[in-house]
């Protein structure tokens, strides 16, 4: 239950933005579940700064993303961009979580170690799981993205921000839920014989230093 809850926890601080406009847009405008959505990642800003909290790469993404193009949706008044947007933004953040596949640490790694409160990964391994899965939430963003722009080709602009709406959450409500299934789906993996045991680094003993001086030859 308390990884449970962890999890939960890192996607309200990560995708809370994302949630809260999902969840707006089902209940009002798009024009108001944009504002809302604009609304929560100031508010949100506000409260890590108070706490002094240093948030991860994701929210930092998330928050320029939803504050940049939100302004952009709020300003236009032309429907071409609307129609293009959604297209837009998924490529855009395919591209960022697969540069963080190969380079440097994964994004699910980052959002793993700050959702469940640890500087360390337990297995080694894992690094390659979470590096797999960010390639895999890559894939997601720009599969949609292809979706998305099939329909703003095939459908007038009502038609097609419904059928977003409903395909946006339906899959990224999914994603979600297998992401929450990770350790399952790790063990699952390994029993395959994918992400194969990984020695733990050893840590390089500090040199030998003799008493009340310096570094002894």
């Amino acid at each position: 239950m308390r990884r449970v809850l962890g999890a939960l926890r890192g996607v309200m601080a990560n995708f809370g933005p994302m949630v809260a406009f999902l969840v707006a847009s089902r209940l009002f405008s798009v024009k108001v579940a944009i504002a809302l959505s604009m609304l929560w990642t100031l508010g949100e800003i506000v409260y890590l700064r108070v706490r002094r909290e240093r948030p991860t790469r994701i929210f930092w993404f998330t928050a320029a993303m939803t504050l940049a193009f939100g302004a952009l949706d709020l300003y236009q008044r032309e429907p071409t961009f609307l129609r293009w947007e959604a297209v837009i933004t998924n490529v855009i953040t395919g591209l960022y979580f697969g540069a963080t596949v190969l380079r440097g640490k994964s994004l699910i790694q980052e959002f793993y170690e700050k959702s469940q409160n640890v500087t360390e990964l337990p297995r080694p391994e894992l690094a390659d799981f979470f590096r797999a899965f960010t390639a895999l939430w890559a894939l997601y963003f720009f599969a949609k993205a292809l979706v998305y722009a099939w329909i703003a080709q095939r459908y007038p602009l009502d038609r097609a921000m419904a059928l977003r709406a409903v395909i946006g959450s339906t899959s990224f409500y999914a994603m979600m839920a297998l992401s929450a299934a990770g350790r399952p789906l790790f063990m699952f993996a390994k029993r395959m014989g994918l992400f194969p045991d990984r020695p733990k680094p050893v840590a390089e003993p500090a040199p030998a230093t003799a008493q009340g001086g310096p570094s002894a030859p």
